[in-house]
C-alpha cells in the first residue's frame, strides 16, 4: 500500500512518509513552518528531540543551502505542534 511521498526528517535522518512530518521553508532567511510546496523546504518530525538534533547538528543550514535564522526552540515547536492539531 502506498503512504504517500517519503521525505527525510532533518533531525533524526529517519525517512517517513511525509504524512509524519511538517514541512519547513524560509520567509526572509528566518525558518517557519509552511504547507506550500514551492521552493526549498526541509521536513521535521512534530518532536522536541528531532529539534534539538537539528538545531545542534546545525541542520537547517544545510537544508536550506545558506545562512538562516532559526527561531527560539519553545517557539518553533509550539508552531511544529501547531501545524499538527487539527
Amino acid at each position: 500500500m502506498d503512504s504517500g511521498p517519503a521525505r527525510t526528517c532533518i533531525g533524526c535522518r529517519l525517512v517517513c512518509p511525509a504524512a509524519e512530518l511538517v514541512r519547513l521553508g524560509l520567509q526572509a532567511d528566518r525558518v517557519v513552518t509552511t504547507t506550500s510546496s514551492a521552493g526549498r523546504g526541509a521536513w521535521l518530525h512534530p518532536r522536541e528531540e528531532c529539534l534539538r538534533a537539528a538545531v545542534r547538528g546545525r541542520a537547517f543550514a544545510r537544508a536550506f543551502r545558506r545562512p538562516v535564522t532559526v527561531p527560539p526552540p519553545e517557539d518553533l515547536m509550539a508552531a511544529l505542534q501547531a501545524q499538527v492539531q487539527p
